[in-house]
C-alpha cells in the first residue's frame, strides 16, 4: 500500500509543472521611438518582472520578433537551460529577420538559476552588453499532493 501512495505521489509531482505552467512573454527587437526606428532591445529584458511573481519550471517563455525587419534572435548561454529561438523553434535557431514567435518550456534543471540570453547578432550576455536578457527561476514548484490509503 504504501508503495503505491508514494508512485501516485511521485506521478503527480512529476506533472504539476505541465499542469500549472504559464507563459511568460518577450518582445523582441522592438521600436524604440514614434517613428518605429528599430532597436535591440528584449522587453522586459528581465523575468520576472513583476514583484512577487516567479518563473518556475514548467512555465513557458515565449519570444516574439515584432520588427520584421529586425535581424534577431534569443540564445540561452546556460548549459542547464539551453535555446536558441528564433524562425526555426527553440531548437537551433540563428538570427533571422521576419515577424517570428517561439516557445520553450523552462526545464526542472533551471530551479534556482538566473538564466541569461543573448541575441547572437546585438548583444554578449557573458560581457553583460548589448542586446541580452535573464530568467530568474524559483527553486520552487507549488505541488498538490493529497495522501491516502488503497486497499
Amino acid at each position: 500500500m504504501k508503495l503505491l501512495r508514494y508512485i501516485v505521489a511521485a506521478s503527480i509531482a512529476a506533472n504539476a509543472a505541465s499542469v500549472y505552467s504559464r507563459e511568460f512573454v518577450v518582445l523582441v527587437g522592438t521600436t524604440s521611438d514614434s517613428e518605429g526606428t528599430p532597436a535591440n532591445t528584449f522587453v522586459p529584458n528581465h523575468l520576472p518582472n513583476v514583484a512577487g511573481d516567479a518563473v518556475q519550471p514548467g512555465d513557458i517563455i515565449t519570444f516574439q520578433n515584432v520588427f520584421a525587419a529586425g535581424f534577431h534572435n534569443a540564445r540561452s548561454i546556460d548549459a542547464e537551460f539551453p535555446f536558441s529561438c528564433g524562425s526555426g523553434g527553440c531548437a537551433s535557431s540563428a538570427p533571422a529577420s521576419g515577424l517570428w514567435t517561439s516557445s520553450v518550456t523552462v526545464p526542472v534543471s533551471a530551479a534556482g538559476r538566473t538564466i541569461r540570453y543573448q541575441c547572437d547578432a546585438h548583444g554578449n550576455a557573458s560581457a553583460g552588453t548589448g542586446m541580452i536578457g535573464s530568467i530568474d527561476v524559483s527553486t520552487t514548484t507549488p505541488v498538490l499532493l493529497q495522501s491516502f490509503e488503497v486497499e
